[in-house]
């Protein structure tokens, strides 16, 4: 069986790794790591010395946004094959063994090159042309929000009506890899510690073969992942106002008034798009130019200690992999 570990940056992901590899067979484990491009610097930093330390030999994706009309341009095709909505592109052993063998950061893909009809290969697959999967080394990783910015002009601003940016950045991406190199032969391992197993939906994870060492083969608390941290020679850097997302908009509104007092230059980029758009990303229903009006009123009382755990990426949707 194959294992596939969801890292997402965070300790208590990172403790997970530590464990499977404390308690599997290393030739049966894969680590990976999905990049949105809007994660705080000290997020990639702690990624990175996890990475050397623990020597995941972690793979990186990133999320290939593609639609049609640009595939007509350019044929770009994830590294080893190309899935899409869990249907593969039907290639050879030949050509999957060439995909396989080209270290690239994207694939030019020429269906005439293997005697395909490009009309007829575009039309079959117009409807399944969606998010994959593209590998990247730290050298290439997107900083800029590249990524998330693909996935807005495709799909639109992520809210509480569309929480789309989960599916698109990590759950597509993470997906198409393991079905390109495992087909249905794998778990998925996933980073919820016992004491919020409140958020695992029991029917998600039968369909997509999660499992929660965490909870089922090491029950693992909060504090014991503090514990754990504190006797290791490095630890995650990122104030805790921020997290991994460095304005995510499922933190709490008062959160995200904070985010902007200390650190303006943050929201930027999201009011950006906001602007662009006829849409808003606050679960409140609150506009980041409202929340930037607000910010310049007096401060509200704000415990900084408080945990919060309503900003969790992957809560209760498809991964439910911890953020914190």
């Amino acid at each position: 069986m194959n294992h596939l570990v969801s890292f997402s940056g965070g300790r208590t992901s990172a403790f997970m790794c530590h464990f499977m590899l404390e308690n599997y067979p290393r030739e049966d484990l894969t680590f990976i790591y999905a990049n949105t491009g809007k994660e705080h610097p000290k997020t990639l930093e702690f990624i990175k010395k996890c990475d050397d330390y623990f020597e995941l030999d972690l793979k990186i994706v990133e999320a290939l946004v593609l639609d049609y009309d640009k595939y007509k341009v350019k044929h770009e095709i994830a590294p080893v094959c190309y899935y899409s909505k869990g249907v593969r592109i039907p290639l050879s052993a030949a050509e999957f063994d060439l995909f396989r063998g080209i270290d690239s950061d994207f694939y030019e893909f020429n269906p005439s090159f293997f005697g395909i009809d490009e009309d007829h290969y575009l039309t079959s697959y117009k409807d399944k042309i969606g998010t994959s999967f593209r590998l990247r080394c730290y050298q290439s990783l997107s900083i800029d929000g590249e990524p998330f910015s693909n996935v807005i002009a495709k799909y639109g601003l992520p809210n509480k009506n569309a929480p789309l940016c989960t599916r698109e950045l990590k759950e597509s991406p993470i997906r198409k890899f393991a079905q390109a190199h495992f087909g249905k032969n794998y778990l998925m391992h996933i980073g919820i510690r016992v004491d919020e197993r409140i958020r695992v939906n029991s029917n998600r994870a039968k369909r997509y073969r999660f499992h929660y060492p965490l909870i089922t083969d090491m029950p693992t608390t909060r504090n014991m992942i503090l514990d754990f941290w504190k006797s290791m020679p490095f630890d995650l850097e990122i104030p805790s106002l921020l997290g991994n997302c460095d304005f995510c908009w499922k933190k709490s509104q008062n959160k995200r008034i904070e985010i902007i007092r200390k650190h303006p230059r943050v929201v930027e980029w999201w009011r950006s798009h906001e602007d662009k758009s006829d849409y808003i990303f606050d679960r409140d229903g609150v506009s980041i130019s409202n929340l930037i009006g607000l910010s310049k009123e007096k401060a509200p009382q704000l415990d900084m200690f408080f945990q919060d755990n309503s900003c969790s990426c992957f809560a209760n949707i498809q991964f439910d992999d911890i953020m914190n």
